[in-house]
């Protein structure tokens, strides 16, 4: 289905065990968004970290059902360049594996979340461990 002119959707790979990629509109007030640029999307019930692999002005679903991005997170210059999204799709087609997984197995475990879980999580162990003291 095309897109009323201006409007992107953005094909999201996602750290999912299903060999698929998952279209999420983009914020209309923000220009296409590079390929391997990270991205936080609903998912469900929950909200997962996920990789752009693609901008385009059409998808398979209708508008009305995709879900729009909740956070952009490198706006100037993505995080994953051409070269390295090149080679990590051959290795999606190569080994037959979930583009999502191939994908965030790449990236050093910081990456993989939204940046201030990993703070949030350590703030909540360490006043967990000064409670366990007391």
């Amino acid at each position: 289905m095309n897109l009323p002119p201006g409007q992107y959707v953005l094909q999201v790979v996602l750290p999912v065990p299903l060999a698929q990629r998952f279209d999420y509109l983009c914020p209309p007030q923000i220009a296409p968004i590079q390929r391997g640029t990270r991205v936080l999307v609903p998912f469900g019930k929950r909200r997962l970290v996920g990789m752009v692999s693609a901008c385009t002005t059409k998808s398979s679903l209708p508008v009305a059902r995709l879900l729009p991005v909740i956070k952009i997170f490198e706006e100037c210059e993505p995080l994953l360049n051409k070269e390295l999204m090149d080679l990590l799709d051959w290795c999606t087609r190569y080994y037959k594996h979930a583009p999502g997984e191939v994908v965030f197995n790449a990236l050093p475990p910081a990456l993989r979340r939204a940046p201030g879980n990993y703070l949030r999580r350590k703030a909540n162990s360490a006043s967990q461990v000064m409670a366990e003291k007391d």
